[in-house]
């Protein structure tokens, strides 16, 4: 149980990191997830059944680097993938600006560590 409570003590200066990037990033962080995510992942990041994946304290999102991030954004992922959930595609969002990817992972990071969203 101390355990648990270290590494959810430690999550709170990542947490804390990632809503300063989102205030500070020059693009809108909201609005990119709300243009290019909530479609699949839901307003708030609860997913949409048979849309996409859960992003609220999701699992992929907490074990990947910010870069990884940007890259798997960049790239998408196709059906069969061995790390896909639901078996579905995700497109890739290549044309997004490196300011806009920032602020997608610094989005995706608040709701995979269970923060406030602006």
């Amino acid at each position: 149980m101390r355990g648990l409570a270290l590494t959810l003590a430690g999550l709170a200066p990542l947490v804390a990191s990632a809503e300063k990037a989102v205030a500070q990033a020059p693009v809108s962080a909201p609005s990119v997830y709300a243009d290019y995510c909530a479609s699949c992942h839901g307003p708030d990041g609860a997913g949409l059944k048979d849309l996409g994946e859960v992003l609220r304290g999701n699992t992929f999102v907490r074990a990947k680097t910010d870069a990884e991030l940007k890259d798997f954004l960049m790239t998408g992922r196709h059906p069969g993938s061995p790390d896909s959930t639901m078996d579905l595609i995700m497109p890739a969002f290549d044309y997004l600006t490196d300011a806009e990817l920032d602020a997608a992972v610094a989005y995706l990071r608040i709701l995979a560590e269970g923060g406030d969203t602006p």
